[in-house]
């Protein structure tokens, strides 16, 4: 393999950390208040790696021979290293101006505040993502994201890109949709977001019903806690939200999807097992298995609670049901859980389900989507699916 030309941006102290032998000297420059250097390099003994800490690397550009330099360029001057970075740019086919990648890549590693979480999601390498954000940077001159260990925390550069990143995607998103309504057919991409017991529980059964009638539809579903479904749903990355509470922010159609039971689940050996209700001083008495804060079902049940003036005794926190459901089974603990969610243990005897007296626990299942944006077609279609197969209708928040 022929050497590699990088711009590399040089660390406070020493060069940056890579996994190459540095063939060529390397020259300082200064682009826009910020210290950088030509270097050329071969691959380290052995290994064929010639990727350098994403952290320093600005651009991966090309080979010498490619880019017709010499393996051991070293820049001159300030005209010689612009003329060069436009020519080798140009072989890689970087754009001096914004691309649809690079704002769709920047969004989402400012959402996840992590470059690997962001490849995940756009399902592309880690190292692809690192150099479109280092790209993007050289590109306009300016530091957009703080690395502090895996996590990338964005500036005030990176709030003010990120505003307009919302909006060119949530634009592109409405001219997708204008496309599908002059071909008159349901299709396209829709995106859900959902919290975990309607995800599991109502989901599945509405959804079943919109791909048979709708098969030319592609469906993307994301379980969120409920803020994240809020979220989602207001910056326009999912067409739709389903939630068993109301939603706390604002400018929202809400429909109504009926409702949803918790019950107390107790283990088949726990001394509850044999009643059929219990008092509050018998529950807050008990090591309570719980969900995260931020989850609808706990914000629903400590509100109630609040209602009367207690407070539960928390155990084990986890973010699944299922492993909530384990736990109570092994006598670890009691939780409350929708009646839905524990139907298949009730039905087989390794759960038992308790209510408490004076205290009911119903709430609302919720459809949210945003009231500003306009629906597409398969959104729309979607929305009477759940409708029908639930069923109160909408009311604006």
């Amino acid at each position: 393999m022929g050497p590699i030309i990088g711009l590399v941006r040089c660390p406070d102290k020493g060069y940056a950390r890579c996994s190459v032998q540095i063939f060529s000297a390397m020259v300082i420059r200064d682009i826009s208040g910020v210290r950088y250097c030509w270097v050329a390099f071969f691959p380290a003994h052995g290994t064929g790696d010639t990727t350098v800490n994403s952290g320093p690397v600005l651009m991966f550009l090309a080979t010498c021979a490619s880019a017709s330099l010499p393996a051991n360029a070293i820049m001159p001057d300030d005209k010689t290293v612009a003329d060069r970075k436009d020519r080798v740019s140009t072989i890689v086919g970087e754009s001096p101006f914004l691309t649809f990648t690079n704002v769709r890549i920047f969004e989402s590693v400012v959402r996840h505040q992590s470059f690997s979480r962001a490849a995940e999601e756009l399902r592309v390498s880690q190292p692809y993502v690192s150099a479109q954000i280092a790209g993007l940077e050289t590109k306009l001159g300016i530091e957009l994201f703080r690395r502090v260990g895996r996590r990338a925390y964005v500036t005030e550069a990176g709030r003010l890109l990120r505003t307009h990143a919302v909006r060119i995607l949530s634009e592109l998103a409405d001219a997708e949709r204008a496309l599908v309504e002059v071909r008159g057919v349901v299709a396209g991409p829709l995106s859900i977001a959902a919290t975990s017991t309607p995800a599991s529980y109502l989901i599945p059964r509405c959804l079943e019903k919109f791909l048979s009638d709708h098969p030319h539809v592609s469906v993307s579903l994301k379980i969120f806690g409920s803020p994240d479904v809020e979220l989602a749903v207001i910056e326009g990355r999912s067409d739709l939200g389903v939630m068993v509470s109301r939603p706390v922010a604002t400018g929202f159609l809400v429909d109504d999807l009926g409702t949803d039971q918790l019950v107390v689940v107790v283990g088949c050996k726990h001394p509850f097992a044999g009643k059929a209700e219990i008092s509050v001083d018998e529950l807050v008495e008990q090591p309570f298995i719980s969900r995260e804060p931020t989850s609808g079902t706990r914000r629903f049940i400590e509100a109630r609670l609040q209602e009367i003036g207690r407070t539960l005794h928390y155990g084990p926190e986890l973010n699944s049901n299922e492993a909530i459901k384990a736990l109570v089974a092994s006598n670890i603990g009691i939780s409350i859980l929708s009646e839905r969610a524990v139907r298949p243990e009730l039905q087989i005897g390794c759960l038992v389900a308790v209510r408490i007296h004076g205290l009911p626990l119903v709430r609302s299942l919720s459809l949210i989507s945003c009231a500003e944006s306009k629906p597409s077609p398969a959104a729309r279609a979607m929305r009477a699916v759940f409708i029908a197969e639930t069923t109160l209708g909408p009311r604006a928040v």
